[in-house]
């Protein structure tokens, strides 16, 4: 999972409080997994990452210094809306949603994936999993 970093965000920001946000895992078995990394994670733990950002001048040295996109390849990924982790974890099986927070003073980039709006970060804790109703409730009401 990339995040292309806005222009308006490209630089990085330190979280002045704590930013919640969503993200999907995978279920396999009784345990939860990235779905991109396989990375096993639990309700409860925080966990770190650096934030490694390349721009598209990195891969292409034709492309021209003014029209550098710059993209996160490494970090805590996490949708900005439920709605969007929802939208995201509804179109695979073995997916649950799950409500994480970004700790105050993580480092951040605010980007899109897939068009939608993202963050990466520093740091991620994973706070409560949503079943499946509850999903579609919250979903249904925002």
């Amino acid at each position: 999972m990339c995040l292309d970093i806005l222009n308006i965000n490209k630089d990085i920001h330190v979280a002045e409080a704590d930013i919640i946000v969503y993200k999907y895992l995978r279920v396999v078995g009784k345990n939860l997994e990235t779905p991109f990394q396989n990375f096993p994670v639990k309700i409860g733990e925080k966990y770190e990452s650096e934030l490694n950002v390349r721009s598209m001048g990195d891969i292409d040295k034709n492309v021209p210094d003014d029209y550098v996109v710059k993209f996160v390849t490494n970090g805590l990924h996490s949708f900005v809306r439920f709605k969007d982790a929802y939208n995201a974890y509804i179109r695979c099986s073995n997916r649950v949603v799950v409500e994480c927070v970004i700790p105050k003073d993580s480092k951040y980039y605010i980007g899109e994936f897939d068009g939608l709006l993202s963050y990466a970060s520093t740091e991620l804790v994973y706070v409560k999993k949503y079943s499946k109703l509850s999903c579609f409730f919250k979903n249904t009401l925002n």
